[in-house]
């Protein structure tokens, strides 16, 4: 089975892409399909793609998704609504109901039993579990930079830990997390061993003042009441996990509970935060005018403010005046105090990343790759503190994704990166930093140095824009399948043995240092030549062996040849072209060891036929066009959206055509085509598509045109048209 994406494809939502028939079901076999949780209404609600959920119903069926995880009754109103009006028929339900009975069959669910209905919670968390869950944690942990090689750090000499940061004492989850009976954050995994550990969370502590000019406090009933004075105010940590007050969190000192908006009240809540809603995220925006911050609740907008009791309560969203405008005064500065504790330490461990609760999570997106602001003044003061000493500073980040350190560089020792890794995270971390885990966790995604390296976040054309480790000609950060081990490695003997179904590889891997380590071997390969352009390399294999010290072990791995497999857009299938490609053996996508050369036999991608209509969305490049999608059909075209558009067709036959056929439509106007052959930079052909009642009343326009070559074909046009196909004619 499969899950649709809230997503649209091409402007047409998941749940009605029609690969959901054509491909998962009748190629590869797909059993049932099942929408996210409430998508099915979301086309009405969201998406707008339908005004009915009837005909939602009937877009869904066609496309074939099966199963709408939605209300009942909206789906039950759909379905008899689609029925009575003929949309669709019982034989379209039953097909629906009998994919998905036949998973259950398949099974076991109604044979009176199943091998799963005996399990216990015995079954659950064993010691095998925590084992297989620590080997997960230490297996995950990158270490991406290591200065002097001052990690391991020694225990007889690194007793007392200077530990800071938001992810020093949490194991953190995200919605989709398993629950453990215990679980081990950094700080306990470090005390654990016998460590001293001075901690401190590192957020500023502020006291906050409310309109009135009178200071928070906490009520017998847990509610925040402006009714004291400075001095006898209640302090907070505030929490910043952006750099635009967006996602930020209030947390009172002593209780470490934070401040909530649950059910229309403002109060201290729980001590951690974990739901679907999380009503402890607040913005706090600072504004300029009023020199002060206004206060509202993510999920909703409600602002904080004041009742006639001095209660502080929630009114809804308007013009940020007098009555929502509280003052932060800091009592305590985060990042001075850290960087006081940590001159009387053996070693500093700063723990940053984000909170997948809050900020890597569905619904969030971030506005840039950079570490939060205030994490960076964290480890600028802690790298001023210790500068001129020689205590160890290790930057920590446990995080979901990669970042960058902003235009100012960060001063560390050492930097080593994980997930949040589940329970056995602080047993992990301790572990690798006293040297019982030699790391070998390798980076699955490019680090880059800047945002100024990426396009836009909702351009995807990874070839045009060079993005991801097969395209980037930058310089990374950290570039992809990267880490650095205790040890070191030589690589020798690569060699790559073609076979029926698939490249032998080969390598020859020694330890030149005096400590056991694992490495991760990684073949790169790279098409020399082709119909296409092609990645400047990709992964078709790895693997992780262990290496004694001052010992050499043989690493032998298989590539199938489908890793190679380009997709042939002219035919719309996956082959493997002939040629020579280059095989790397590498310890990451930009170190590269040995490379060999081999001629691979597969097969000549024929020039694209032009004498069947070609449909648009198979282009080879373009640039200012976008793809769409009848949610209904499942038909597509291109349309302009910029002044200037092009679509680009590589390798056409176009010998002995005579003329030439667009479909289409230009919806205010007539639009220009221009039509260039290979690489003229003069039109070989124009035409005017005339102006039609919307982008999918298509017309098709034929105009004489004569050529006899294998060539580029590139369309030009203005914004306001659409493409749906083309094709060339002629005396064949």
């Amino acid at each position: 089975s499969v899950m649709t994406a809230y997503n649209e494809i091409n402007h047409a939502p998941a749940v009605m892409n029609h690969d959901l028939n054509n491909v998962l079901k009748q190629e590869w076999g797909l059993g049932f399909v099942v929408t996210d949780g409430g998508d099915f209404s979301q086309n009405v609600t969201a998406h707008g793609t339908f005004d009915s959920h009837a005909l939602a119903l009937k877009a869904c069926l066609n496309a074939g998704t099966d199963i709408m995880t939605d209300e009942d009754p909206c789906v039950h109103a759909a379905a008899r609504k689609a029925l009575a009006d003929g949309l669709i028929t019982e034989a379209d339900l039953d097909r629906a109901i009998g994919n998905m009975l036949e998973s259950r069959f398949l099974l076991g669910q109604f044979d009176g039993g199943t091998v799963y209905d005996s399990l216990t919670r015995a079954d659950v968390n064993t010691d095998a579990d925590k084992a297989l869950n620590l080997r997960a944690a230490c297996e995950g942990m990158v270490l991406l930079e290591n200065a002097g090689g001052v990690l391991p750090l020694h225990p007889e000499t690194h007793r007392k830990i200077g530990l800071f940061g938001q992810n020093a004492d949490v194991n953190l989850m995200d919605w989709y997390t398993g629950w453990s009976s215990s679980l081990t954050s950094i700080r306990k995994g470090l005390e654990e061993r016998g460590c001293k550990v001075i901690y401190d969370l590192g957020w500023d502590i502020v006291k906050i003042e409310a309109p009135d000019g009178k200071f928070l406090c906490i009520g017998e009933d847990g509610g925040l009441y402006a009714d004291t004075d400075e001095g006898h105010a209640a302090q907070f940590y505030i929490c910043e996990h952006d750099d635009n007050g967006n996602w930020s969190n209030l947390r009172e000192v002593d209780s470490l509970r934070f401040v909530t908006l649950e059910n229309g009240v403002i109060k201290l809540g729980k001590t951690e935060i974990y739901g679907w809603f999380t009503g402890e995220t607040l913005h706090i925006h600072y504004n300029r005018r009023r020199d002060a911050y206004v206060i509202s609740d993510y999920l909703h907008g409600k602002q904080f403010t004041l009742d006639a009791g001095g209660h502080i309560v929630p009114r809804e969203q308007a013009r940020a005046d007098v009555a929502v405008c509280f003052r932060m005064h800091v009592v305590s500065a985060g990042s001075e105090r850290i960087a006081k504790l940590a001159s009387d330490c053996d070693a500093v461990i700063y723990c940053g990343g984000n909170d997948p609760e809050q900020v890597a999570r569905e619904c969030y997106d971030r506005r840039t790759l950079a570490l939060p602001r205030v994490q960076l003044s964290h480890i600028s003061k802690l790298s001023a503190a210790l500068e001129r000493t020689e205590i160890p500073f290790i930057l920590a980040l446990v995080s979901g994704y990669p970042y960058t350190f902003g235009e100012e560089p960060c001063k560390y020792d050492a930097l080593l990166w994980t997930s949040h890794a589940g329970p056995e995270l602080g047993h992990a971390f301790a572990k690798t930093i006293f040297g019982e885990n030699n790391p070998a966790g390798r980076l699955p995604q490019t680090w880059y140095a800047s945002d100024d390296d990426l396009p836009d976040i909702h351009d995807y054309d990874i070839v045009k824009n060079k993005m991801t480790y097969r395209w980037f000609d930058g310089e990374a950060l950290f570039p992809f399948g990267y880490g650095l081990s205790y040890a070191a490695f030589s690589y020798a003997g690569f060699r790559a043995e073609l076979q029926a179904d698939g490249i032998a590889l080969h390598a020859e891997i020694t330890n030149t240092s005096d400590r056991d380590g694992d490495e991760v071997v990684q073949f790169y390969a790279h098409a020399l030549s082709g119909r296409v352009p092609r990645p400047r390399k990709q992964l078709i294999a790895f693997a992780r062996v262990h290496v004694p010290a001052g010992e050499t072990v043989a690493v032998r791995t298989f590539a199938p040849y489908r890793e190679l497999f380009l997709w042939d857009v002219s035919r719309e299938k996956f082959v493997l072209e002939t040629g020579e490609y280059e095989l790397m053996a590498a310890a990451s996508s930009e170190d590269i060891r040995e490379t060999v050369t081999l001629q691979l036999n597969g097969e000549e991608i024929p020039p694209r036929r032009t004498d069947q209509p070609v449909e648009a969305q198979l282009w080879d490049a373009q640039d200012g066009t976008e793809i769409y999608t009848d949610p209904m059909t499942g038909e597509t075209h291109v349309r302009g959206k910029k002044w200037n558009n092009t679509l680009i067709f590589r390798n056409c036959d176009l010998r002995g055509v005579q003329e030439l056929t667009l479909r289409g439509a230009s919806v205010v106007s007539p639009v220009t085509v221009w039509i260039f052959l290979g690489n003229a930079e003069k039109p070989a052909a124009e035409l005017k598509m005339p102006e039609r009642d919307g982008f999918t009343d298509f017309t098709s326009v034929t105009i004489p045109l004569e050529a006899d070559d294998i060539c580029d074909v590139r369309f030009s046009f203005g914004q306001g048209m659409s493409l749906q196909s083309f094709s060339m004619r002629g005396n064949r």
